[in-house]
């Protein structure tokens, strides 16, 4: 009994130090769980506090956007109408000068008509005094049929040469008369003539205004068509997806045409750049997208290593031109000088001509804005105005300065 006793005592306290043992591991569980679990919410705070500070970005953004959109409809508006006020206007001065042709048609077509009025009084009066000539050369001939006999040889003779000299007369006014009529009609036709030329010129400008003012409500049209699609595009230049340590390069829609008469400033930033950002202008939108394209003929690039690259070739900088998070970085065309411009934070870094002729390529007459990226998971946007770090305006801030890195 008493070896039992030994055994069941023996018994009991292993039972008990199982217990104890296991008591102790449901402490270091319980600890493990609340630890884990204070872990937990420590990593839900954070993400919650992420969360709110993206959805108030995301919120900054949209206010800017909707801001943006109202100043865009609010200048939309204002061209809408100056355009229709100059239509108006147009409208107007044309019926002025058509009212102001048709008066003067109207007069002289009544100084005509009172000229032809008066040479047709004129040749009345000349008939009248034709007929009475006439008349008097019958009063003469019965006169003379009066005369006695003694002086019948005389009177003969006399009325002989007054009859000549009357013929003679009215031979010339009868001349005169004629050549005057030759000439009035000869001077109605050449008038005529030109009434109708004026007419017909007329009548062509008012073509020409009318095809403007078409051409006019066509290019309204147009712009209202450009303007609601710009409002459906973004500032973005494009979107493309690599794997980390390889370039992808994004192009602008639409190329800036290299007028060589032009004299306008094209230019973008590009704010906050990060992770081996390689931007500027290339000749061509490349088919494709794969690797930065700062080494190609026709390019002109900046790098935010702080190098600049003109038409492949590497323009290496004395002064440090790197670029940092914090950065804003642009890229523009003045087509007046024909050069290219590279800026940060607002100041000119350096400028380039450009290539007008090249034995290795057919130069073109348009660039396309680009960028490439190195990092995966970026987000970029460019900015293409109006406003800019860098004041195109300011003529002080074409003067090159020395930026020192961040």
């Amino acid at each position: 009994m008493d070896k039992l006793e030994e055994q069941l005592d023996k018994k009991e306290e292993q039972l008990k130090k199982k217990e104890d043992q296991l008591e102790k591991k449901e402490d270091q569980l319980e600890k493990k769980q609340k630890q884990h679990m204070d872990k937990l919410e420590e990593q839900l705070d954070k993400k919650e506090e992420q969360l709110e500070k993206k959805e108030k970005r995301l919120e900054k953004k949209e206010d800017q956007l909707e801001k943006k959109e109202d100043q865009l409809e609010k200048k939309q508006k204002q061209h809408m109408d100056k355009l229709e006020e100059q239509l108006d206007k147009k409208e107007e001065q044309l019926k002025k000068k058509e009212d102001q042709l048709e008066k003067k048609q109207k007069q002289h077509m009544d100084k005509l008509e009172e000229q032809l009025d008066k040479k047709e009084e004129q040749l009345e009066k000349k008939e009248k005094r034709l007929e009475k000539m006439e008349e008097q050369l019958e009063q003469l001939q019965k006169n003379v049929l009066q005369v006695k006999c003694d002086s019948e040889a005389e009177n003969n003779v006399k009325l002989k040469n007054e009859q000549k000299e009357m013929k003679e007369n009215v031979d010339k006014l009868e001349e005169k008369l004629g050549r005057k009529l030759d000439e009035q009609k000869a001077f109605q036709e050449e008038h005529e003539e030109k009434l109708m030329e004026q007419i017909e010129t007329l009548q062509a400008k008012i073509s020409k205004m009318e095809m403007e003012h078409q051409k006019q409500k066509v290019y309204i049209g147009q712009m209202e068509q450009l303007q609601n699609e710009q409002k459906k595009k973004d500032q973005c230049i494009g979107k493309e997806s690599a794997e980390n340590g390889e370039y992808r390069t994004v192009f602008a829609t639409h190329p800036i045409l290299l007028g060589k008469n032009s004299s306008e400033i094209f230019y973008f930033e590009i704010p906050n750049p990060y992770c081996g950002l390689t931007f500027g202008f290339a000749i061509k939108q490349q088919d494709k997208l794969k690797g930065a394209i700062a080494n190609d003929f026709g390019t002109y690039a900046y790098l935010t290593g702080g190098d600049f690259t003109v038409n492949g070739e590497w323009k290496i900088q004395k002064e440090d031109y790197s670029v940092g998070r914090e950065d804003t970085v642009g890229c523009g065309i003045n087509l007046a000088t024909r050069q290219i411009f590279f800026t940060k934070n607002g100041w000119l870094l350096a400028s380039y001509d450009l290539v007008d002729h090249s034995p290795y390529f057919d130069v073109p007459d348009e660039l396309f804005p680009f960028l490439s990226l190195l990092c995966s998971g970026e987000e970029i946007e460019a900015n293409f105005g109006p406003k800019f770090a860098f004041d195109l305006a300011k003529p002080k801030q074409w003067k090159k300065a020395i930026i020192s890195s961040n």
